[in-house]
């Protein structure tokens, strides 16, 4: 069976997902997101997938022309040029409120292992201190106050949860957004809160958003959550507050890869910081449905397009 045309994947989706796209197009597959060269011979592309290691950059989009859709298997758009693919016509997609219930779950799993001291209990267990409960300084979250940093989605969605438990939820948002919460500004959200937690896009204007300034404003002692973008928070000033003990915890899904190999960074190997490898979205029930309602959405742009009436 031969197709005509081609999708180019930058990285792979779930199986399901590339099968129903395999059924239409032909599907040329990267073995690095961003070492395209060889693979541009194989076009032309009607369209791209990536994830979130793919950079859609001007010096990609130059080499595909005709190109009509480039998708992300994902909510954020920080791996993506707008501004080369509007001045090329391409249509962007991604799906944007896919992980919301994956994100929040997490965002509340690290409240949890933080304030409950479960990273330095777990460890003493396998090094076979038993001990260790006799110095347990863990805490309930009931009672506690939670100040969410941006109120999209995710953010609202944590909100309720966390009022179910017993929390005292406020946030800030950059724009007025009206909710059952009570919205503060930034100083203040910082500086009333046990618990921050990010929930803003990565932008030019919020990389390093939490830096000194932002973490001597924070109370002493508090706890900092990360589900957003690892490049939100400034890394040198994060572990000067976990070693000085004005932060107390810190826990985020991503590092900052501009800080710095992670693999020799003290920050993670604090004993007060849980880090996993961006994977908050990769549930198995998240992912299968993000990837599907990606595949979809490509391959409806594309039948869309092909009956437009092509100007002379």
């Amino acid at each position: 069976m031969s197709f005509a045309e081609k999708i180019l994947m930058l990285e792979t989706i779930e199986p399901s997902a590339e099968a129903l796209l395999a059924s239409r197009y032909q599907l040329v597959h990267l073995s690095d997101p961003n070492v395209w060269t060889h693979a541009i011979e194989q076009g032309p592309f009607v369209a791209l997938i990536t994830r979130g290691k793919g950079q859609v950059n001007q010096e990609l989009l130059d080499q595909l022309d005709g190109l009509q859709v480039a998708a992300r298997c994902g909510v954020g758009l920080d791996n993506f040029d707008l501004a080369a693919c509007r001045e090329k016509g391409i249509q962007v997609l991604n799906v944007p409120d896919a992980t919301t219930i994956a994100v929040a779950e997490q965002a509340l799993f690290f409240m949890l292992a933080l304030v409950r001291d479960l990273p330095r209990l777990t460890q003493a267990v396998k090094e076979h201190n038993w001990d260790s409960r006799n110095q347990y300084r863990g805490n309930d979250l009931f009672g506690q106050k939670l100040g969410l940093v941006g109120f999209g989605a995710i953010a609202a969605r944590l909100a309720g949860q966390a009022a179910s438990l017993g929390l005292e939820v406020s946030y800030w948002n950059h724009r007025p957004k009206p909710s059952n919460y009570r919205q503060v500004g930034l100083d203040e959200l910082l500086a009333t809160n046990d618990i921050i937690s990010l929930h803003i896009p990565l932008t030019s204007e919020t990389r390093h958003f939490i830096g000194h300034r932002q973490l001597k404003a924070m109370r002493r002692g508090s706890y900092l959550i990360n589900t957003a973008r690892g490049a939100h928070v400034d890394h040198q000033a994060l572990g000067e507050a976990l070693d000085s003990g004005q932060l107390a915890g810190y826990a985020a899904d991503g590092f900052d890869p501009e800080a710095g190999d992670p693999d020799n960074h003290p920050l993670c190997q604090h004993p007060n910081v849980l880090i996993t490898p961006h994977c908050a979205a990769l549930t198995k029930r998240t992912y299968q449905d993000m990837s599907m309602r990606i595949a979809r959405s490509v391959i409806n742009a594309i039948d869309t397009n092909a009956r437009v009436p092509q100007s002379t």
